[in-house]
């Protein structure tokens, strides 16, 4: 019982929210929900408790074993798991349909990052206003990370599903998951605000550091479980060694191939991103120049300093 009513209570805020503007069709005109706003924040509700729904959603599957070949629920360890007597198959149900529901908003929220671009570009008023929630906090280049972003927390639920039963795998796969996030965070930097930004990266080395401070209070390795560390260990030692191989070969093949760094004569391989292209070098000032010079008949007024300088960024960068 207490299962069920952790799973009902975010259904049954977002119905609240349903029946609200259903409700206010019967009065004044002025207290209608408008329906792309109110569908915005819908989106923003379930994005708040995705990581709770989640958790909740994956929990009658978090089963540790007994010594007896028995297993328990490891939030209510008095519940025998895929034992129908003690309720586990009810909360595997209410499990099974959360999941669902979780699965379908996500498929949304892809849905609505793959059309974005196009829908906006059309000005498409009603889906821009439906959609803010998942894209008003990240810079434009990077409207996708919203999306992205929001799988944290279940992706940090899985090992406790898959591992319950071995602390220290759990462990690895968390922290191998906020190291990918932290990476793709700090360079990407998506957040428009820079100190979140900062925030975000150091909040998950914080987190990182944490989880490495807590595998000091597990017990000692043994039997199969430490031979398969002992595995991952020389496979991620493998992976570190053959990374700086392959930077030893770029040194010398840098060294043979003299051009100047980041150009567009550079070799493809050092480049991942999109270098200068040479209409722009050889164009030159008097493109920046001209683009400046005709932002007051864009604007309709003079632009601001802080404008100019953000107009010849732009135009050095987005060309």
């Amino acid at each position: 019982m207490r299962y069920v009513t952790s799973v009902v209570c975010w259904p049954v805020a977002l119905a609240w929210l349903v029946v609200c503007g259903l409700v206010s069709k019967l009065g004044p005109q002025k207290l209608h929900f408008v329906k792309a706003k109110a569908l915005s924040t819908l989106g923003q509700l379930f994005q708040i408790g995705f990581t709770i729904i989640a958790k909740t959603a994956l929990m009658p599957f978090m089963c540790y074993s007994h010594p007896n070949g028995k297993s328990s629920v490891l939030r209510f360890s008095d519940v025998i798991c895929w034992e129908e007597e003690t309720g586990h198959t009810t909360m595997v149900i209410f499990g099974v349909v959360m999941t669902g529901i979780m699965l379908i908003y996500w498929v949304t929220l892809l849905w609505s990052t793959i059309q974005a671009p196009r829908r906006s570009a059309n000005a498409d008023l009603f889906f821009l206003q439906a959609t803010r929630f998942l894209f008003f906090r990240f810079r434009t280049d990077y409207w996708w990370y919203g999306t992205w972003f929001i799988l944290r927390g279940p992706l940090l639920s899985l090992p406790v599903v898959i591992f319950t039963d071995l602390p220290q795998v759990q462990l690895f796969v968390m922290t191998a998951v906020l190291e990918t996030y932290m990476v793709v965070q700090l360079m990407t930097w998506p957040w428009k605000t820079p100190l979140i930004n900062l925030a975000d990266g150091a909040m998950s080395m914080m987190m990182i550091l944490l989880l490495s401070i807590g595998s000091a209070f597990l017990d000692a390795l043994e039997g199969q479980v430490k031979a398969t560390y002992s595995s991952l260990a020389m496979g991620v030692l493998g992976i570190l060694y053959s990374i700086a191989f392959v930077l030893l070969s770029l040194v010398v093949v840098a060294m043979v191939h003299t051009t100047a760094m980041g150009s567009a004569n550079e070799l493809p391989i050092l480049l991942p991103g999109r270098p200068l292209s040479k209409r722009l070098t050889n164009r030159g000032n008097p493109a920046i120049i001209w683009t400046i010079r005709n932002l007051p008949r864009t604007l309709g007024r003079p632009p601001s300093n802080s404008m100019l300088r953000e107009a010849a960024l732009a135009f050095v960068f987005c060309v």
